[in-house]
């Protein structure tokens, strides 16, 4: 069923999807609540696993496809295969359904896991292999509501202290804490490190912020121009690259 005028519509109920990580899940949001909820541990059946899961979701609230008035979809930074798949299948669902879909950061999603008070920092950190970490910095507020005051990046944990400005308290969580332990007691403040359950991107926090969004006007991204945060080179990009300069600095050097 092909839905139209959207706009109309003030408490959407939603689909969200997040496949960014190892842990990845569908979530379907209600009344700017979640729900239901359903995790997937393993990238690598995600391409299988994901539309069986959003399906058994659905028809584990009574639900149906015709009943979704909106997507939302982590766009990372992430793993690169898994955010492809994830942004696919929803752009996919939102052509088929006729609905919108709200792209959500990764890192924005990570950081709302955790409550901040105005003072406070919050530093989410994902493991992004090669010895780096994704991350971004948030500031709290009086509201309650976190501030990003970083580009999402890709950087060498030891790099974290210097994005970190004076605070009263940095909160630190994500996958990527091991890696940063060694250097974070050089930030400013004091610092507390999350609880591991709360180390990863959920669905049902992407498809909350997705529903603030969509309150505050949002009514869709450009479905043709969405396009997932990599932050970074992927590792086969990289050695092409790399190749391409060996090719040329062989080629000027046969020239000499």
């Amino acid at each position: 069923m092909r839905k139209t005028e959207k706009k109309t519509i003030s408490c959407p109920t939603l689909l969200a999807v997040e496949t960014s990580g190892p842990t990845g899940g569908v979530a379907l949001i209600q009344g700017g609540c979640p729900a239901g909820e359903a995790t997937m541990n393993s990238r690598e059946t995600y391409s299988r696993r994901l539309m069986r899961t959003a399906e058994w979701l659905m028809e584990s609230l009574s639900l149906g496809w015709g009943d979704l008035d909106l997507l939302a979809v982590s766009i990372g930074p992430g793993s690169f295969t898994g955010l492809r798949i994830g942004l696919s299948t929803v752009k996919g669902l939102a052509m088929a359904l006729g609905i919108p879909v709200i792209g959500i950061p990764t890192l924005d999603a990570l950081a709302s896991n955790i409550t901040a008070c105005s003072g406070d920092v919050v530093c989410p950190v994902m493991d992004a292999r090669r010895s780096e970490i994704y991350t971004a910095v948030y500031a709290g507020t009086a509201s309650g509501q976190l501030e990003r005051i970083t580009e999402y990046m890709a950087v060498p944990p030891a790099d974290l202290p210097g994005l970190i400005p004076p605070c009263e308290r940095m909160l630190l969580l994500g996958d990527g804490v091991g890696l940063c332990d060694e250097h974070v007691g050089r930030a400013a403040g004091s610092v507390v490190r999350a609880k591991e359950h709360v180390s990863h991107a959920r669905a049902s926090a992407v498809g909350i912020l997705a529903h603030e969004r969509w309150l505050k006007g949002n009514a869709g991204d450009d479905i043709q121009a969405m396009a997932p945060i990599y932050v970074r080179a992927s590792a086969a990009e990289e050695k092409q690259k790399s190749k391409r300069l060996q090719g040329a600095a062989s080629a000027a050097l046969s020239g000499i």
